[in-house]
């Protein structure tokens, strides 16, 4: 569901099937469908930005809508753009190091 209403793409195709089952994620998220589906979507979204050589964050805000991409109501209190300007501004985001922030070998962040 978070893939057919964060992000404005017209040649996406989405479904979603529910089976119930007594097992747990191996996850630290408690959302039984929306967590999990959120950070695979969160994943494909920087994956792309990788190959499109493309900020990820701007990849972000490029593709951010107002309404709900599906129907076309609008958003009375999403506030991710605001989430994502925030956290930006508190981070240092458009003044980090390109290529991102090593320690040693390994990146960090």
């Amino acid at each position: 569901m978070p893939s057919k209403v964060l992000y404005a793409c017209p040649n996406i195709s989405t479904s979603q099937r529910v089976r119930r089952g007594n097992v747990n994620l191996s996850s630290f998220m408690r959302s039984p469908i929306d967590g999990p589906g959120t950070w695979a979507l969160g994943s494909a979204m920087d994956e792309l930005a990788h190959t499109l050589s493309m900020d990820p964050l701007t990849l972000r805000l490029v593709n951010y809508v107002e309404t709900d991409p599906a129907d076309s109501t609008p958003r009375s209190s999403k506030k991710l753009k605001e989430a994502y300007e925030e956290g930006a501004r508190r981070f240092g985001w458009w003044e980090r190091p390109k290529g991102g922030t090593r320690d040693g070998h390994r990146l960090v962040g």
